[in-house]
């Protein structure tokens, strides 16, 4: 449901209804505390039977010039474009043209109505992180325009629920449902309103957060959940059609748009889902499917079957009825290839695996994984970014996990190399969709030529509108058929393997390539022992698999998922309360759960993490030998060996200007000038550390980069990752992959600037991986913040000893130095060595 979908007014006209403007009484709402999240707001199901079916045939004209919308706006051209381009699945010029509309604009209303629609459009786009960030323009606009942050709230709400930030994403909803109380819409009006557009904006937000709620819990199998409040988004929903179909409301309060059939079609469907989860038999949940399929049906959309089906058989799944749900998966998938749903293929085949896997035929469900995985492979990168976590109950995550686990089971190490090399592989591609890396590189405009052709097409084939020559139904055909995606996948896919003859490195940013296991043991060095870490969920056992040149084989740790959660949950609250004794007991305990004590064996241990093993602080473990964490399995075959040069150039910024948005960090300018010192050079400080003149100063390129200043994560957006220089624009991990930093070594004396982002695959994601791609050999990056003192004791102790060409033995020795000197492991343990050795 969008800023556009949830508008049930689209024209003014209050001349049918007797009597004089009254108030609707609405809820007295103030802006939101962020750690609300309402638990106190309890819903006691009210079972329904489903509405009576509608008419087949929905017939809207759009809005034109002039018309006003019931917030009070008169359509302009540039809105009607948007419009358009909208319904034509031209979603991201449909984005650009409404911030293109929003600049200048003076009226506050119009404003925020232009800001909440460009953020519905963004999520639409499958640019979730770009929809939060937005989210927070809308927020200042609403506090600013009406004292609260209702939609602005769903807003982001929606968008945190494509990223699959599940729990994050009910607080939002909860909060704002919570915030209205007992509020429902009011289907009885004496006069027309003359509060109608805070009227509409409550409806709208209302209406947002219960199709939210009942999303969420579906998705995420929490049925029991999703029922009640799928029962009372479709109250809701009655009431909205209730009162736009009334003889004399109606005139005043408008129609219903189509986005409006799709939210109550969707959510309709949603209840049969839920029915047959908890346990309803057919006759119970088949009225719902069906009230969904007349909705889908209203508004001509010709892909509604799919969605009917695959959400049935979602349901027979979870209720154990797996035969039913085996032949629903199987029907819905015939008929999205039918339909050229590309980005529904792999959801589906994916969902009929996991029927065949509950069934307990592990062979075929494996084949079927296969197959989903090959149909995600074939689109990725050409339709953009991951557009949802989960459709249907299945994200790409789940192959990777159910194909790891049974290869692991198999003991087949190859193919469990591959499969976790696919899925990573798969990550880095969607995160890098609306990056703009290597801009100018021929072939690399070639593919982004034909993913703007693809995205447009997949779009339009997913809006499933059927364009008529003469209305009638029989003729009707897709605006775009089925199969036209074909010449543009094998154009996509030649592209990416010229690239890849070419330029290894900047083809995974743009495709997925073979890894091959042999390889992987010629490249490691005879020392070298790989530590690949396996997806988990709560509840498994931590799994390993571990290559040196010799072997390969498969491990499973003394510890399980769930306590090692625990674990770092308690290192780090033992680091924010500077609990020593607390850390070195976690430490020594994280060092038996992963047997550290035989790593000894080697000269080095690389470590590729996943999930919850991407936060364990080896250098606060028991490990004596280098650690370094590389962001693929496949990182040996690509990284460079190039020793540091006996007299290293380096650059050395320390303590920028932040004008008063941070506090200055007068240790970090200390920290900078020492460095400096021993490279021969002077640091930039102050006002003068600039992105310009940083850039100036790497030039060409430089061995060694060092920055001592602010660092940010950020979790939901890891390509907003940044480090701060002088300058209003901090340098991000965007701006890394668009544009470069070419160096060998880059030291990243900042807070948070080493954590990354699991994706689906459990890529590493951030600052380091955006500097890889750049050029850079290895990064040492901190994991949280450390005081001056002991950053300046370790950056000193590594750099010397990095100056000797080994790197990881720099770590080790800075590690164990500040160790020996009785420092915490809250600071001796903080420092992560990334990429090479």
């Amino acid at each position: 449901m969008g800023a556009a979908g949830l508008r049930i007014l689209l024209a003014l006209g209050c001349a049918s209804l007797v009597g004089c403007a009254t108030p609707v009484p609405l809820p007295v709402v103030a802006t939101l505390a962020e750690a609300d999240k309402a638990s106190k707001l309890a819903l006691v199901r009210k079972p329904l039977r489903a509405p009576e079916p509608l008419p087949s045939d929905f017939k809207e004209p759009p809005l034109r010039v002039g018309d006003r919308t019931i917030y009070g706006i008169v359509l302009t051209p540039e809105l009607e474009k948007v419009s358009a381009l909208q319904a034509a699945g031209r979603l991201d010029e449909a984005v650009d043209m409404t911030a293109a509309a929003e600049r200048g604009i003076a009226d506050a209303m119009m404003a925020w109505y232009l800001a909440a629609h460009r953020t519905h459009l963004l999520n639409l786009a499958g640019r979730a992180p770009e929809a939060e960030s937005a989210a927070e323009v809308v927020r200042q606009r609403e506090i600013a325009l009406r004292g609260s942050d209702l939609v602005a709230r769903t807003l982001r709400g929606d968008a945190r629920a494509r990223l699959g930030e599940y729990e994050r994403a009910i607080a939002d909803y909860l909060s704002v449902l919570s915030a209205l109380g007992g509020w429902t819409f009011p289907t009885s009006y004496s006069g027309p309103p003359s509060n109608l557009t805070d009227l509409v904006v409550t409806t709208e937000a209302r209406t947002r957060a219960l199709l939210g709620m009942s999303f969420v819990y579906t998705i995420t199998g929490r049925h029991e959940l999703a029922l009640a409040w799928a029962e009372e988004t479709e109250r809701h929903m009655a009431d909205l059609f209730h009162v736009s179909r009334h003889p004399l409301y109606g005139a005043l309060m408008g129609r219903v748009t189509l986005e409006f059939y799709m939210g109550r079609a969707v959510n309709l469907a949603f209840l049969g889902t839920s029915h047959l989860a908890t346990g309803s038999t057919d006759a119970v949940a088949d009225p719902f499917f069906a009230a969904a399929a007349s909705y889908f049906a209203a508004m001509n959309y010709a892909h509604g079957p799919v969605h009917v089906l695959a959400l049935k058989a979602m349901g027979y799944l979870h209720a154990g009825r797996i035969d039913d749900a085996e032949r629903l998966s199987g029907e819905a998938a015939i008929q999205a290839a039918r339909s050229g749903l590309v980005d529904f293929v792999w959801r589906i085949e994916a969902l009929k695996a996991e029927a065949l896997l509950a069934a307990g035929r592990k062979a075929d469900a494996e084949t079927s994984f296969r197959s989903a995985q090959l149909a995600v492979d074939r689109i990725t990168g050409l339709i953009g970014s991951d557009r949802e976590k989960r459709r249907f109950g299945v994200g790409k995550d789940d192959i990777t996990y159910r194909l790891a686990q049974l290869d692991f089971e198999r003991g087949d190490a190859d193919q469990l190399f591959r499969d976790l090399e696919r899925g990573r592989a798969r990550a880095f591609v969607d995160m890098l969709a609306t990056v703009k890396v290597a801009a100018g590189d021929p072939d690399v405009e070639a593919i982004r030529a034909i993913d703007r052709q693809a995205k447009v097409m997949v779009s339009a084939i997913e809006a499933g509108r059927r364009d008529s020559a003469d209305g009638t139904p029989a003729t009707r055909k897709l605006a775009v058929e089925p199969g036209t995606m074909d010449p543009l996948v094998r154009d996509r896919a030649a592209a990416v393997e010229r690239l890849r003859r070419r330029a290894p490195a900047l083809a995974d940013t743009k495709g997925i390539g073979d890894a091959d296991p042999g390889q992987i043991r010629q490249a490691l060095q005879a020392d070298e022992l790989l530590v690949y870490f396996l997806p988990t969920r709560g509840g498994d056992a931590v799994r390993a698999l571990m290559f040196t040149r010799d072997k390969s084989w498969l491990k499973q740790l003394r510890i399980g998922t769930d306590a090692l959660a625990a674990e770092l949950s308690a290192f780090a609250a033992a680091v924010e309360a500077h609990d020593a004794a607390a850390q070195v007991a976690i430490g020594l305990r994280l060092s038996e759960a992963f047997e550290v004590a035989s790593w000894r064996a080697y000269g080095a241990v690389l470590v590729v993490p996943s999930g919850l093993t991407h936060t364990v602080p080896w250098g606060a473990t028991e490990v004596a030998v280098p650690v370094v964490v590389v962001p693929t399995g496949s990182w040996p075959t690509s990284r460079n060996f190039a020793k540091t040069a006996a007299a290293p150039r380096a650059v050395v910024v320390g303590d920028p200007d932040f004008q008063g948005r941070a506090e200055q960090l007068p240790g970090a300018r200390i920290e900078a000038t020492r460095v400096a010192a021993l490279y021969g050079v002077q640091a930039i400080l102050g006002g003068a550390a600039t992105e310009s003149a940083l850039r100036a100063a790497v030039g060409q390129g430089t061995d060694v980069l060092h920055l001592a200043t602010h660092g940010k994560y950020f979790g939901s957006n890891p390509l907003r990752s940044a480090i701060y220089l002088t300058g209003a624009v901090p340098l991000t991990a965007a701006g890394l992959f668009e544009n470069p930093l070419p160096a060998g070594l880059v030291v990243l004396s900042a807070c948070e600037t080493g954590i990354g982002q699991a994706e689906a695959g459990d890529d590493f994601l951030g600052i380091p991986r955006s500097l890889y791609l750049g050029g850079t050999r290895a990064v040492l990056s901190s994991l949280w913040p450390v005081d001056d003192d002991g950053t300046l004791a370790f950056m000193e102790t590594f750099h010397r000893e990095a100056g000797k060409g080994d790197l990881g033995r720099a770590w080790l020795a800075a590690r164990d130095s500040l160790k020996r000197a009785g420092h915490a492991p809250w600071i001796y343990g903080a420092f992560q060595l990334g990429g090479s050795r």
